[in-house]
Order: C-alpha cells, then structure tokens, then sequence
C-alpha cells in the first residue's frame, strides 16, 4: 500500500466515523491509532508466535503476571545505574522535551538544533530550563540535557506488568476492516491495547516527574512520537501549557497536521495546547487543514530559532552566487534508496558541476556504502559525500537544492536555494503533492524527466525566492514577544 493511499484511508474513515468518542481507560485514543497505522507501530507480520502467546498468558493470569516480573528483574537491576529517573529540583520555567535525531557539532559539542536555541532564547528572557531527551547519553553537549528514555520504559513497564487485558470496546469491531487494510492482517484486542496501554503507562510515569519538577509550560518536538503523546498527556492532567516546535513539512499530506477532521469537547488528551511553526504559511495551513482541533488550540508563527542564528550570513551568499561561473554546485538530500532519475541527472549534466550527496541520518552505514556505489557508477567526476559539515553551511554554498519530500526544501527557501523535487518515486511522487503549492508559486519544481531536470538547475539562479523564505519564516524579532506572551501570567494563576 502507498503511503499515499494509507493516508487517504485514515482520513476517508475518520470522515465517517465517530472517531472522537473512541476511549480505553479514560482517555480518548484516535490519534494514537491514527499515528500507530500511518507510522506502522503495528507490524505487518502476525506475532502468534509461542513467546507472544506464552507472553499472553501470562499477563492473562496473576501468577503469570508475577513471574513475568521476576524473570526481568536481573535485566532492570542491570540496567538501574543508567536509568534512573530525572532529578526533580523544580519548580523550573520551561521543560522541553526533544528526540535527539537533530544533533550537529557546533563549537566541539554537540548541538541540538530544535530545542538548544530555545534554551538560548528563554534563558536571554531570565526564565530557567531543563531539557529531557531521548537518547544522547554522555554527549557533551552545548546545553546540558538529562536522558529519560531508559527510566521511563522501565517505570512504565513495571507499572503495566500486573494489567489485565480489558474487553475489547465496542469501536474495535468497527475498526477491523482499517486495520487489515493499514496492516495487512488481523489485529487481535491484546495487541492493540498493550500499544494503548504503554502510552498510558508512560503518562503516569511522566506525570508524577511533571508534579515534582513543576515547569511552567512543556515544550515538545513531534507531538505524534509516542513518548511525547504521553508527555503532553500528563502535562494536561498536572494543568501545564504545552507547546509543539516545528521540526519539518507539514502541509496538507503529513498525518500529524492534517486531516484532523473530528475531536471531542475540549480536545485529545495528547494534543498540545499551542503550535509553534516556522512562519504564517505553516499557521495557516494548520488552521485550513484540520478542523477537528478545538477552538481553544493556538497557532503561533514564531519562526525557525535556528534557521534564524545563519540569516546574517545570506549577503555574503548572493555575492558568491553572482561571482560564480558556469559550474555549478548542487546540494542532494536523500531520504531512503537513491531514485532513478537522480542516477539520470548525474549522468547527463556537465562534468565541471559539484554533486553534494547527504544521506538521511537513519541511513545505516552498509545501506551508504550500496548507494555511494550505486551514484560512483554513474561516473561523473564531481560527486561528493557529505563529510559532516552542518545543513546550513551547504545551503549557503549551493546553486539548487534536490530531494524526493525532505523538508530542507523549505529551509532551502530561507537561503534563496530554488529546489528540484525528484518526482518519479512513490516518495517522489508524495513530496510533489506536499509543495505543489510552493511549486505553482515558481519557488521549486517538480519533474520525473531527466531532460527537464537538467534544463531547471541550469537556468535556475534563485531569483525570486527571497520572497518565499520571507513568506514561510517569521523574522527574528517575532520570537521573544511570544515566548514573553506565553510565560506573561504568573505561575499562581495558572494552575
């Protein structure tokens, strides 16, 4: 199935069914759901294997249950020293919680590109921060950060080891139809709700670590992750404003900011409260494309903190760009295996252009060694692999910029770097739909023909697209009156 067609599933039944009323345990479950089958948490293989059905009988029953538990034990005392619970020395003004999958060198250490220039910025304001990550451990990093992945698995599983299976609500028969179709096979109860359940475990994990460090909001990157569901869960139920930063594409093809077409009164538990994108057009087409979010939900264009830190640079950009000659420096970012047409463009265009190959960071080093042969094998004499240097600093040395659907598409824009969209993969196919409206506008183009590729990044000078990136990214100045706005009322009363 295409993801294409997975996501227009998920929005054809959430259009007719009662989505917002499906509740397990107290808590309204559709966007987990949705996110479960759109992200594939839910393996396409059965599990009816004797460890997953000893594993079912076992939770079934309460001796099962204690012996499950003791048969962990060795591994959690094992791994107690480097999973240990955050410390709680609160109350704090801001908590921010990020994945670490955007981590850069910067000055010896490690940079976290989405939540590092926030502690900057609400630290310049005089409000104190703490930031919990996934992942990371014994980095040194530029902004110290405390992993609590590991605690909170562990917590959670614990808490979750003695909970019986309940019986499968009435929506789970409604559901059988969307699950083979999304999954491929048929979902037993137990399966679905041990996902549910983890989350809701993870959430009172989180919510006794949120009463104890006390923050005032919670700052979260992707929402739709499954520790953050659970993070913004608790924050709701200790009272805490939480805030989602933008890390990428949205638009009206993205299942986590759009086709959000039902909610129950007051919104989904896991929802946050605010969004804080890029720029008014990421504002508005969260606006335009879901209106099952509840009235209450504030969009704010804030702008890019980071993207913001390399906008002095931009002059001295235009004036190597006129000062170039005719060879030509294009900048790659792949996402899975190479597309075709790229092989194509490599081996029709001029042998004094410079291809700049990025991987994507979850390119495993054996998949990078078959595709650098793949790209070698083309034999143009000006491919160059990615040597760790920083995005930004290769956008401002790039002519044009080429991917299937990455986001460095948008990001392109802020540095006047027009962008081709590898139109002949499934992936390909899926990123043109996501900018059509920023390619109708002149800003990128989008072609499964080699010949049209070719003519586009010859003539392409970036011409124009100072507009686009003013127009997607709010300026600098934008950010401080907000985040002032957002810690204006004193803590008494927001409880």
């Amino acid at each position: 199935m295409t993801q294409d067609a997975l996501l227009d599933a998920l929005q054809d039944y959430e259009a007719s069914h009662a989505v917002e009323n499906y509740t397990v345990d107290g808590w309204h479950v559709w966007p987990f759901l949705k996110m479960a089958l759109r992200l594939g948490w839910l393996p396409r293989e059965a599990r009816p294997s004797w460890r997953s059905r000893l594993q079912y009988l076992f939770k079934a029953t309460w001796p099962g249950r204690v012996a499950l538990g003791l048969s962990r034990l060795p591994g959690r005392l094992r791994r107690s020293a480097e999973s240990r619970a955050p410390a709680a020395a609160g109350p704090v003004d801001a908590l921010l919680l990020t994945l670490a999958e955007r981590r850069v060198s910067r000055e010896g250490k490690s940079y976290e590109i989405y939540t590092d220039p926030f502690v900057a910025a609400l630290t310049d304001l005089g409000l104190s921060c703490r930031v919990w990550e996934q992942g990371c451990a014994g980095v040194a990093q530029h902004f110290p950060s405390t992993r609590v992945d590991l605690a909170l698995n562990r917590e959670a599983g614990q808490r979750g080891l003695f909970s019986p299976v309940p019986g499968a609500p009435h929506w789970f028969a409604e559901m059988q139809g969307l699950l083979l179709t999304c999954v491929g096979r048929t979902v037993p109860w137990h399966e679905l709700y041990w996902l549910l359940e983890s989350c809701l475990q993870r959430s009172r994990v989180f919510e006794g670590w949120l009463r104890r460090l006390a923050p005032r909001v919670l700052f979260v990157v992707c929402w739709y992750d499954p520790i953050v569901m659970a993070a913004v869960m608790a924050a709701r139920r200790c009272g805490i404003r939480t805030v989602e930063i933008q890390h990428g594409l949205q638009g009206r093809r993205h299942a986590g900011y759009s086709g959000w077409l039902r909610g129950p009164t007051g919104g989904y538990e896991v929802l946050p409260d605010a969004f804080w994108c890029w720029g008014n057009d990421a504002a508005a087409e969260l606006r335009q494309f879901n209106p099952g979010f509840p009235a209450e939900l504030r969009v704010l264009a804030g702008g890019n903190l980071w993207l913001n830190e390399w906008k002095k640079q931009l002059p001295q950009r235009r004036q190597a760009r006129q000062a170039a000659g005719a060879g030509r420096r294009l900048l790659v970012t792949l996402q899975r295996e190479v597309p075709p047409l790229l092989l194509d463009l490599l081996k029709g265009s001029p042998a004094m252009w410079t291809w700049v190959i990025r991987f994507h960071p979850s390119r495993q080093p054996a998949e990078r060694q078959s595709d650098q042969a793949l790209l070698l094998a083309t034999g143009h004499p000006g491919i160059v692999f990615d040597d760790g240097q920083l995005l930004y600093a290769q956008l401002l040395e790039c002519d044009c910029h080429l991917t299937e659907a990455s986001s460095v598409a948008l990001e392109a824009l802020f540095f006047e770097v027009p962008t081709l969209i590898l139109g002949d993969s499934p992936l390909g196919r899926l990123g043109w739909k996501s900018y059509e409206n920023y390619i109708a506008r002149g800003w990128m183009f989008g072609t499964a023909d080699a010949a049209e590729g070719l003519a586009y990044l010859q003539r392409q000078d970036g011409t124009g697209l100072a507009t686009g990136g003013e127009g997607y990214f709010a300026g600098p100045d934008v950010a401080r009156g907000l985040l002032q706005e957002l810690f204006a009322r004193p803590r008494a009363l927001e409880a």
